[in-house]
Order: structure tokens, then C-alpha cells, then sequence
């Protein structure tokens, strides 16, 4: 996944400075991102088809678990915003039906 760094970081093996865009496993990129230390640099990158359990499962947005203005699906994605969990709510029900 890619994300832009928003503060200087440094580890054992990498740093990183302010602006830096760089390619993460997903687990470490929502991690710096939940952290506020990095930001997702586009929706189409980082976004996974989410499948509903069951066709009688229906997701909303309450369902969805939110921190800061991101919102989490079930499977580990994510978006932010409200209208863009709007927006992929609304197409996961079209490909459910």
C-alpha cells in the first residue's frame, strides 16, 4: 500500500522524511496511518473489494468501525470520509444483489 510520511521516521533498516511516498505491507501502512504518522495516498490503492458474509448480511455504516475520519470494514480496508464508506457501502450492496 502506498503512503505519503507526514513526519520524519526513522527504523533499523529505513528512514523516512516528511513527504516521503513509499510502499508498505498493509498491516504496517494502516498502522502509521491510524497513528497519524503517514496518509494514504490514493483510495484506488488502497481499497479491497469487501464481500459480504452472506447475501442476507447487509453492512451500514453504523457496523463500521471509525477512527478519526477513516472508516473500517470487516476484511482490514478502509476509506476516509464518510461519503466514500458511502459510496463503497453502496456498491458492495449492488454486487450483493
Amino acid at each position: 500500500m502506498k503512503i505519503r510520511i507526514k513526519v520524519p521516521l526513522a527504523g533499523p533498516v529505513e528512514s523516512y522524511q516528511i513527504g516521503d511516498v513509499v510502499e508498505l505491507p498493509a498491516g504496517q501502512a494502516v498502522r502509521l496511518i491510524e497513528k497519524d504518522i503517514a496518509e494514504p495516498l490514493k483510495l484506488k490503492e488502497i481499497e479491497k473489494a469487501v464481500k459480504p458474509e452472506s447475501k442476507k448480511s447487509v453492512l451500514k455504516l453504523e457496523d463500521l468501525k471509525q477512527k478519526g475520519s477513516y472508516y473500517y470494514f470487516p476484511d482490514g480496508s478502509f476509506v476516509q470520509g464518510k461519503e466514500e464508506a458511502e459510496k463503497l457501502l453502496a456498491k458492495l450492496k449492488e454486487e450483493g444483489d
